[in-house]
């Protein structure tokens, strides 16, 4: 008798744990959903200079007042001065100066307007979101048109084999949680949409030329019913 009492004891404190232990885990998920704010139009970026895709994921960045540079700093579009088309950037950290090669920046954040670096320039993200559409003009280097006169120079080329350097307009999708750049087209749309069913069937279901009309119409949609998240803190 006395051994049946000890074991129900013991079950029942074994259940007791257990219900202990399932509840913090199911206080940890809701704390864990919590501390996250979702990015909308009153969401500000932290004005500063973003070392890396980390600190921008965490809305992290080193502050105007850390930037060391001869620009005044009470100009509004101090930061943009500090590290567009400059090599090197100069800031303090903990009381030590600090050095960055500006190319390897992940971006900075103005007037709650973010600018990442891509393909050795700064662009600005018009409109950010989880996947946020963007320009760029790219340099590439193509032969002259064989149609040219054979214009011979000092350095033996002809204008038909002579590279000639222009510019392109691409467009580009960057993909917030995953930091990769990704073609805007609509093969890429395609396999980006699946991430919401609903969405990519609606979308799908249209004819292929159709879907190329409406790309950023859906690609605003998803946008807006998963918006980004970043920390409360």
């Amino acid at each position: 008798m006395i051994l049946t009492s000890y074991i129900l004891i013991i079950l029942k404190n074994k259940k007791l744990i257990i219900f202990c232990f399932l509840f913090s885990l199911s206080g940890m998920k809701l704390f864990s959903q919590n501390d996250s704010i979702p990015h909308s139009r009153d969401f500000l970026f932290r004005e500063g200079v973003y070392l890396s895709y980390n600190d921008f994921r965490n809305n992290q960045p080193i502050g105007r007042n850390a930037l060391v540079s001869r620009e005044d700093p009470t100009l509004l579009e101090f930061i943009a001065k500090c590290v567009i088309d400059k090599e090197i950037l100069t800031y303090t950290l903990e009381g030590t100066e600090q050095k960055v090669k500006c190319k390897d920046l992940f971006g900075f954040c103005q007037n709650n307007t973010f600018y990442f670096f891509y393909d050795k320039s700064f662009y600005r993200l018009p409109v950010f979101g989880n996947l946020s559409h963007f320009i760029v003009q790219i340099e590439v280097y193509r032969n002259a048109s064989s149609t040219a006169s054979p214009n011979y120079y000092d350095y033996g080329m002809t204008a038909t084999n002579m590279p000639v350097k222009t510019t392109e307009i691409k467009q580009f999708i960057f993909d917030f949680y995953n930091n990769l750049f990704i073609p805007f087209n609509l093969e890429e749309i395609e396999i980006l949409l699946k991430r919401d069913q609903e969405i990519y069937t609606e979308f799908m279901a249209q004819v292929k030329k159709k879907r190329k009309e409406t790309m950023m119409f859906y690609l605003r949609r998803y946008n807006l019913k998963h918006p980004p998240l970043f920390p409360a803190n």
